[in-house]
């Protein structure tokens, strides 16, 4: 049984490093670095990933999650190379696969998105109901992702993987572009990170109040909500309630309306990741 990355990882450096093994000889890094990264990330309980060494690097790909993983998989066991050698990774076992298996293997899907927001288990079970709001510009893309729960959530690290990927993946479809940066991922009140949930102190009715935001102001030294009757910037999260109509017309240019709840994940954020 292969429970953590790095007992995985163990295994498949195994193989890589048995003696004579022809392939993976340049390019180490993309499995002593990438892979082990990705794998830190995403490895749980219930993963599988389609893992593709070539003579010249590797390709590791998480699948069951979006239908989009499929053509990361195409893409890897058609990378050209005459010899190659295929995987198939679970909790269970490594195994040697053909390109046909692994095209198989990535069309099975442990969680199923319908309506482009609702995502389900295989049984139909509601995890979770998610939103995609596109920032940035044309030249550099961007975007927030918000799931509400369902009642089959439960916040496994299993699901969290799943939710991360699927927001990656729906954010690529949705800009249709490969050059998207998901900046922040919640679940209800809580922020997305690597180690887990974080909760944020919210109120019921912060989603009817808003708060003008500059990112400028923001990202160069603590600024970035506009206090109306003060007449100046503040980064606490509740600096400033009023309603929308009223935002807009004070709004400076160059920033623009919030939802005061979408401030306070600003704040939390900036503080989990100060230098992002």
């Amino acid at each position: 049984m292969f429970i953590t990355a790095q007992q995985i990882f163990a295994a498949m450096s195994a193989i890589v490093e048995a003696p004579g093994y022809p392939l993976l000889q340049s390019y180490k890094s993309d499995f002593y670095e990438h892979d082990l990264e990705s794998l830190k990330r995403s490895w749980t309980a219930k993963a599988r990933a389609i893992w593709v060494v070539t003579p010249n690097g590797t390709h590791l790909n998480f699948i069951g999650h979006h239908p989009r993983q499929l053509e990361d998989v195409d893409a890897a066991v058609h990378s050209g190379y005459a010899n190659i050698e295929i995987f198939s990774l679970t909790p269970n076992c490594i195994k040697r696969i053909t390109a046909a298996e692994a095209i198989a293997e990535a069309k099975k899907l442990d969680f199923l998105i319908s309506n482009g927001a609702h995502v389900t288990d295989t049984l139909g079970n509601t995890i979770a109901f998610m939103r995609i709001t596109k920032t940035g510009n044309s030249c550099r893309r961007r975007t927030n992702v918000h799931y509400e729960p369902g009642l089959a959530f439960t916040g496994s690290p299993s699901q969290l993987v799943a939710l991360r990927n699927i927001a990656i993946q729906a954010s690529i479809a949705e800009v249709q572009t490969l050059f998207v940066a998901v900046d922040r991922i919640t679940v209800g009140d809580a922020i997305w990170t690597e180690t887990g949930l974080v909760q944020v102190q919210c109120q019921p009715d912060d989603q009817t109040k808003s708060v003008i935001f500059s990112s400028a102001e923001f990202e160069n030294g603590a600024k970035g909500f506009y206090n109306q009757r003060r007449n100046c910037w503040s980064t606490l999260p509740n600096a400033t309630q009023f309603d929308s109509h009223n935002a807009r017309i004070s709004s400076p240019i160059g920033s623009q309306v919030i939802s005061l709840k979408d401030a306070r994940f600003l704040v939390a954020q900036s503080l989990l990741c100060p230098t992002q």
